[in-house]
């Protein structure tokens, strides 16, 4: 065996070892702290003028965008906060915008879990909250059919943007086309005009109306205890 060949088989040695060794998974994020995310949903909840911590002249409450944002960044790890976050959707003020956001970014899965609420905040008294939701449930598609029962009359709502979300989302969750061709929705509804205005009223949502009447206001969109069930 010459010299060289013995100087060279340790290093030969070293490589087949770390060959044989596994490759390291990537690290995953680490867990939430669950107390963290129980009190960023109590921030939340200093907004809801239903509840006696309601106190819009609190520190918290000058931190609802905050916390909202910090959901968001948790992404799919804050689970637990959803339910929450499609409530505070139904809150006045003008950042209950950010809760419809920080939903959509939670993705159609958990999304979908949040559908009982979404539904309750299509009877609000104000146009944002029906507003939002519908555009948060469209991105549900087809698991959001459940809840039709409650989007279709909201083609007849007194708001003109609300109107036109409902054509959409009925769109969206039952896969037929309604929407003129010519229309070009943003693709971010949530932003400034993200929705366009039933102006005249009828002019946009006629053909979804129609099939409502005629078709879908005959279905039942809820024959079965399941995801729409609180």
């Amino acid at each position: 065996m010459s010299a060289k060949f013995l100087f060279l088989l340790p290093i030969f040695l070293l490589l087949a070892a770390c060959a044989a060794q596994p490759i390291p998974s990537s690290p995953t994020a680490p867990p939430i702290d669950p107390r963290r995310v129980d009190h960023l949903i109590d921030i939340l909840y200093v907004s809801d003028p239903a509840l006696p911590q309601y106190d819009p002249q609190s520190a918290a409450y000058a931190q609802f965008a905050d916390a909202l944002e910090q959901l968001s960044a948790m992404g799919p790890r804050a689970v637990d906060a959803a339910s929450h976050i499609a409530h505070a959707i139904s809150f006045p003020r003008p950042e209950a915008i950010l809760a419809a956001r920080t939903l959509i970014a939670f993705g159609p899965d958990i999304t979908a879990t949040t559908i009982p609420i979404l539904m309750d905040n299509l009877h609000d008294a104000r146009p944002q909250s029906r507003l939002y939701s519908l555009i948060v449930l469209s991105t549900v598609t087809e698991k959001a059919s459940c809840a039709l029962g409650d989007v279709g009359p909201l083609l007849w709502d007194a708001d003109a943007e609300v109107r036109f979300a409902s054509a959409f989302a009925l769109q969206k969750i039952s896969g037929k086309d309604f929407l003129p061709n010519d229309i070009q929705v943003n693709p971010d509804p949530l932003s400034a005009n993200g929705m366009l205005a039933d102006t005249p009223e009828g002019k946009l949502v006629d053909p979804a109306r129609r099939w409502w009447t005629a078709e879908g206001s005959q279905v039942n969109w809820h024959p079965v205890y399941g995801i729409c069930d609180p």
